[in-house]
């Protein structure tokens, strides 16, 4: 048991360290490598700062999701369902990174007060790059997600390859385009990073025996849609979602099934909850 358990706890501490790191060596590179001076630097990595302050709250939501999720997925690959794992994974990746691109648009309708009241209009080279850093955090969040079928193949050595990779294209980008675009250079650099990174990890796991469904590739390229605007990325949402009532290229017959099982479901507890919630009222305000 030990010697399956220490490689896979290694790589677990890996796999922590090099997230972090992805974070890390944005900031590192902003002061090592921007033009000007060190003051100018410093200023830089606060509005970079700035303009990833709502995106990683989605970052946040999406790894607290990893977290609840891992337990079903193993129970299921643990008792010999694993088709029934892959084509869980797949639903809830599409869902996912819909709505973290649906959170994203509603971080850009905000945005203007958030960065003019809040941050009191300080940071407003944040305000610029806001739209790629939430596109960068889209592709981030549903990496913390889809990496869960490789944990749950015991590959996390995989997981970490993927990571490494990123990092290493976010280092060698930052080089590249930090002394030409400044801050902007930086996102994009992050931006592409996080982008290798989930394509590695959805490569790894296929060979690993997991097939991403052309529907959530098809959600996840649309991503960078935020960059147009919130209007615009509401309209692309609502023309997936209208694909999605009327085809099968982004959602499968079947999934589409469980999405309707699971709203009458949540529904009937809902309804269940009020009648419960009525009838104890009226208990309370009934003449005795």
């Amino acid at each position: 048991m030990w010697s399956k358990l220490i490689p896979f706890a290694a790589w677990i501490l890996t796999i922590n360290m090099l997230t972090n790191l992805f974070g890390i060596a944005d900031r590192y590179m902003i002061i090592h490598f921007v033009p000007g001076s060190a003051e100018a630097a410093l200023a830089l990595v606060g509005q970079y700062h700035s303009s990833r302050v709502a995106p990683l709250l989605l970052v946040s939501v999406a790894s607290m999701l990893a977290t609840v999720l891992l337990p079903h997925l193993c129970h299921d690959w643990e008792s010999g369902r694993r088709d029934l794992v892959a084509s869980r994974l797949n639903l809830f990746l599409k869902l996912l990174a819909y709505g973290l691109i649906a959170a994203s648009a509603a971080v850009l309708f905000v945005a203007p007060w958030l960065f003019g009241v809040a941050f009191q209009g300080k940071f407003a080279g944040g305000l610029a790059v806001l739209p790629w850093t939430l596109a960068y955090c889209v592709w981030f969040g549903t990496a913390m997600v889809a990496q869960q079928y490789l944990w749950c193949a015991e590959r996390a050595s995989l997981v970490g390859l993927a990571l490494g990779a990123g990092l290493a294209v976010n280092i060698a980008l930052n080089l590249v385009l930090l002394p030409h675009l400044g801050l902007l250079g930086a996102v994009l650099a992050a931006s592409a990073a996080n982008l290798v990174a989930l394509a590695l990890i959805l490569v790894f796991s296929r060979l690993s025996g997991f097939r991403a469904h052309r529907g959530l590739w098809i959600i996840l390229g649309l991503a960078p849609a935020i960059c147009l605007g919130p209007w615009a990325t509401v309209g692309v949402l609502l023309g997936i979602a209208l694909e999605a009532i009327r085809t099968d290229q982004i959602l499968t017959p079947e999934e589409k099934h469980q999405i309707v099982a699971g709203i009458k479901h949540y529904w009937n507890n809902f309804i269940g909850y009020v009648l419960k919630l009525r009838i104890k009222i009226s208990g309370v305000f009934s003449p005795r």
